[in-house]
Protein backbone atom coordinates (compact mmCIF):
# COMPACT_ATOMS: atom_id res chain seq x y z
CA UNK A 1 0.00 0.00 0.00
CA UNK A 2 2.11 2.92 -1.24
CA UNK A 3 -0.09 5.60 0.35
CA UNK A 4 0.01 3.94 3.75
CA UNK A 5 3.78 3.83 3.41
CA UNK A 6 3.82 7.54 2.53
CA UNK A 7 1.68 8.30 5.59
CA UNK A 8 4.07 6.38 7.83
CA UNK A 9 7.05 8.26 6.41
CA UNK A 10 5.36 11.63 6.82
CA UNK A 11 4.30 10.84 10.39
CA UNK A 12 7.81 9.57 11.17
CA UNK A 13 9.31 12.78 9.74
CA UNK A 14 6.91 14.96 11.73
CA UNK A 15 7.65 12.98 14.89
CA UNK A 16 11.41 13.21 14.33
CA UNK A 17 11.21 16.98 13.80
CA UNK A 18 9.12 17.37 16.97
CA UNK A 19 11.69 15.28 18.86
CA UNK A 20 14.58 17.38 17.55
CA UNK A 21 12.72 20.55 18.49
CA UNK A 22 12.19 19.15 21.98
CA UNK A 23 15.86 18.20 22.28
CA UNK A 24 16.82 21.74 21.25
CA UNK A 25 14.55 23.53 23.72
CA UNK A 26 13.77 21.11 26.54
CA UNK A 27 17.18 19.62 27.33
CA UNK A 28 19.97 21.36 29.22
CA UNK A 29 22.51 20.66 26.48
CA UNK A 30 20.17 21.74 23.72
CA UNK A 31 19.28 25.01 25.45
CA UNK A 32 22.96 25.98 25.45
CA UNK A 33 23.19 25.66 21.68
CA UNK A 34 19.61 26.26 20.45
CA UNK A 35 20.52 29.66 19.00
CA UNK A 36 23.34 28.24 16.88
CA UNK A 37 23.43 25.93 13.89
CA UNK A 38 22.63 23.12 13.44
CA UNK A 39 20.14 23.05 16.35
CA UNK A 40 18.78 26.45 15.33
CA UNK A 41 17.59 24.86 12.07
CA UNK A 42 15.13 22.72 14.06
CA UNK A 43 13.58 25.39 16.30
CA UNK A 44 9.90 25.14 15.35
CA UNK A 45 9.07 28.53 16.86
CA UNK A 46 11.12 30.35 14.21
CA UNK A 47 10.21 30.95 10.58
CA UNK A 48 12.20 29.36 7.75
CA UNK A 49 13.42 26.45 9.84
CA UNK A 50 13.05 22.79 8.86
CA UNK A 51 9.94 22.09 11.00
CA UNK A 52 8.21 25.25 9.80
CA UNK A 53 8.93 24.55 6.14
CA UNK A 54 7.75 20.94 6.57
CA UNK A 55 4.40 21.97 8.06
CA UNK A 56 4.02 24.69 5.40
CA UNK A 57 4.65 22.18 2.61
CA UNK A 58 2.17 19.63 3.99
CA UNK A 59 -0.53 22.26 4.62
CA UNK A 60 -0.06 23.57 1.08
CA UNK A 61 -0.36 20.01 -0.24
CA UNK A 62 -3.68 19.64 1.59
CA UNK A 63 -4.92 22.84 -0.04
CA UNK A 64 -3.81 21.82 -3.52
CA UNK A 65 -5.34 18.33 -3.24
CA UNK A 66 -8.70 19.79 -2.19
CA UNK A 67 -8.73 22.58 -4.77
CA UNK A 68 -7.81 20.24 -7.63
CA UNK A 69 -10.64 17.79 -7.07
CA UNK A 70 -12.65 17.73 -10.27
CA UNK A 71 -15.79 16.77 -8.37
CA UNK A 72 -15.04 19.24 -5.59
CA UNK A 73 -17.98 21.02 -4.01
CA UNK A 74 -17.86 24.43 -2.35
CA UNK A 75 -16.96 22.67 0.88
CA UNK A 76 -13.88 21.10 -0.74
CA UNK A 77 -12.93 24.45 -2.24
CA UNK A 78 -13.37 26.21 1.09
CA UNK A 79 -11.36 23.57 2.95
CA UNK A 80 -8.58 23.81 0.37
CA UNK A 81 -8.54 27.60 0.49
CA UNK A 82 -8.30 27.48 4.29
CA UNK A 83 -5.19 25.30 4.14
CA UNK A 84 -3.56 27.41 1.45
CA UNK A 85 -4.09 30.40 3.77
CA UNK A 86 -2.67 28.44 6.74
CA UNK A 87 0.43 27.56 4.71
CA UNK A 88 1.01 31.19 3.67
CA UNK A 89 0.22 32.37 7.19
CA UNK A 90 2.77 30.00 8.73
CA UNK A 91 5.40 30.97 6.18
CA UNK A 92 4.91 34.74 6.34
CA UNK A 93 3.58 35.13 9.92
CA UNK A 94 0.47 36.89 8.64
CA UNK A 95 -1.48 36.27 11.85
CA UNK A 96 1.21 38.05 13.87
CA UNK A 97 1.04 41.07 11.56
CA UNK A 98 -2.75 41.12 11.86
CA UNK A 99 -2.42 40.79 15.64
CA UNK A 100 -0.07 43.77 15.78
CA UNK A 101 -2.58 45.83 13.79
CA UNK A 102 -5.44 44.79 16.10
CA UNK A 103 -3.53 45.22 19.35
CA UNK A 104 -4.49 48.90 20.02
CA UNK A 105 -8.18 47.86 20.06
CA UNK A 106 -7.75 44.56 21.93
CA UNK A 107 -4.85 45.24 24.26
CA UNK A 108 -6.93 44.35 27.32
CA UNK A 109 -7.67 40.78 26.24
CA UNK A 110 -5.85 37.97 28.10
CA UNK A 111 -4.93 36.20 24.81
CA UNK A 112 -3.29 37.32 21.59
CA UNK A 113 -5.35 39.73 19.52
CA UNK A 114 -5.29 37.55 16.42
CA UNK A 115 -6.65 34.58 18.40
CA UNK A 116 -9.66 36.64 19.46
CA UNK A 117 -10.49 37.72 15.89
CA UNK A 118 -9.16 34.99 13.58
CA UNK A 119 -9.49 31.97 15.88
CA UNK A 120 -13.31 31.79 15.71
CA UNK A 121 -13.24 32.38 11.94
CA UNK A 122 -10.78 29.52 11.39
CA UNK A 123 -12.78 27.26 13.71
CA UNK A 124 -16.12 27.93 12.00
CA UNK A 125 -14.75 27.52 8.46
CA UNK A 126 -12.85 24.35 9.37
CA UNK A 127 -15.82 22.82 11.21
CA UNK A 128 -18.38 23.58 8.47
CA UNK A 129 -16.24 22.47 5.53
CA UNK A 130 -14.92 19.39 7.36
CA UNK A 131 -18.47 18.33 8.27
CA UNK A 132 -19.50 18.60 4.63
CA UNK A 133 -16.54 16.76 3.13
CA UNK A 134 -16.33 13.98 5.71
CA UNK A 135 -19.60 12.57 4.38
CA UNK A 136 -17.76 11.71 1.15
CA UNK A 137 -14.85 9.98 2.87
CA UNK A 138 -14.41 6.34 3.90
CA UNK A 139 -14.39 5.63 7.63
CA UNK A 140 -10.60 5.41 7.99
CA UNK A 141 -10.21 8.78 6.28
CA UNK A 142 -12.87 10.33 8.51
CA UNK A 143 -10.92 9.18 11.56
CA UNK A 144 -7.74 10.75 10.21
CA UNK A 145 -9.56 13.98 9.47
CA UNK A 146 -11.02 14.10 12.97
CA UNK A 147 -7.64 13.39 14.58
CA UNK A 148 -5.91 16.04 12.47
CA UNK A 149 -8.48 18.71 13.26
CA UNK A 150 -8.36 17.78 16.96
CA UNK A 151 -4.60 18.40 16.92
CA UNK A 152 -5.15 21.76 15.21
CA UNK A 153 -7.67 22.65 17.92
CA UNK A 154 -5.16 21.66 20.60
CA UNK A 155 -2.50 23.85 18.95
CA UNK A 156 -4.92 26.79 18.90
CA UNK A 157 -5.70 26.21 22.58
CA UNK A 158 -1.99 26.24 23.46
CA UNK A 159 -1.60 29.43 21.42
CA UNK A 160 -4.52 31.02 23.26
CA UNK A 161 -2.93 30.14 26.59
CA UNK A 162 0.56 31.27 25.65
CA UNK A 163 0.30 34.63 27.42
CA UNK A 164 -0.73 32.91 30.65
CA UNK A 165 2.03 30.33 30.19
CA UNK A 166 4.60 33.09 29.75
CA UNK A 167 3.49 34.67 33.06
CA UNK A 168 3.39 31.35 34.89
CA UNK A 169 6.02 30.67 37.55
CA UNK A 170 5.71 26.91 36.93
CA UNK A 171 8.99 25.24 36.03
CA UNK A 172 9.58 21.59 35.17
CA UNK A 173 13.14 20.35 35.62
CA UNK A 174 14.10 24.01 35.97
CA UNK A 175 12.69 24.86 32.52
CA UNK A 176 9.82 27.40 32.28
CA UNK A 177 6.37 26.04 31.44
CA UNK A 178 6.17 28.35 28.40
CA UNK A 179 8.84 26.26 26.65
CA UNK A 180 6.85 23.07 27.19
CA UNK A 181 3.64 24.77 26.04
CA UNK A 182 5.28 26.02 22.85
CA UNK A 183 6.78 22.61 22.16
CA UNK A 184 3.39 20.90 22.54
CA UNK A 185 1.79 23.50 20.26
CA UNK A 186 4.41 23.13 17.55
CA UNK A 187 4.31 19.32 17.77
CA UNK A 188 0.54 19.42 17.19
CA UNK A 189 1.07 21.70 14.20
CA UNK A 190 3.61 19.27 12.73
CA UNK A 191 1.44 16.17 13.06
CA UNK A 192 -1.99 17.68 12.28
CA UNK A 193 -1.53 18.52 8.57
CA UNK A 194 -0.06 15.08 7.89
CA UNK A 195 -3.22 13.41 9.18
CA UNK A 196 -5.45 15.80 7.26
CA UNK A 197 -3.48 15.17 4.06
CA UNK A 198 -3.91 11.43 4.55
CA UNK A 199 -7.64 12.04 5.00
CA UNK A 200 -8.31 14.15 1.91
CA UNK A 201 -6.25 12.14 -0.55
CA UNK A 202 -8.32 9.73 -2.59
CA UNK A 203 -8.09 6.11 -1.43
CA UNK A 204 -5.74 4.05 -3.53
CA UNK A 205 -7.72 1.84 -5.89
CA UNK A 206 -6.73 -1.70 -6.69
CA UNK A 207 -5.59 -2.29 -10.27
CA UNK A 208 -8.10 -3.99 -12.55
CA UNK A 209 -8.07 -7.75 -12.52
CA UNK A 210 -6.90 -7.86 -16.11
CA UNK A 211 -3.79 -5.91 -15.11
CA UNK A 212 -2.95 -8.36 -12.32
CA UNK A 213 -3.63 -11.73 -13.93
CA UNK A 214 -1.28 -12.86 -16.70
CA UNK A 215 -2.84 -13.04 -20.11
CA UNK A 216 -3.90 -16.50 -21.17
CA UNK A 217 -1.66 -18.11 -23.74
CA UNK A 218 -3.24 -18.34 -27.19
CA UNK A 219 -4.48 -21.80 -28.09
CA UNK A 220 -4.05 -23.41 -31.45
CA UNK A 221 -6.24 -26.10 -32.93
CA UNK A 222 -4.64 -29.57 -32.85
CA UNK A 223 -3.88 -30.98 -36.33
CA UNK A 224 -6.23 -33.73 -37.50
Amino acid sequence: MPRRRELRWLLATAGALALLDGCARLTYTGRQFVGRAPLAWFDATDEWTVPTLFSVAVAAAVGVVCLRRRDGTRAWQGFGALFVWLALDDLLSLHEQIGAWLYPWLRGTPVYSWVVVLGPVFAVVAAWTAYRIQRELPRSHRLRLGAGLALFAAALAFEAGESAAARSALRLRGIPWIDYSQWLEESCELLAPVLVLAAVRRPATAPPRSAVLPAAAPTTAAPR
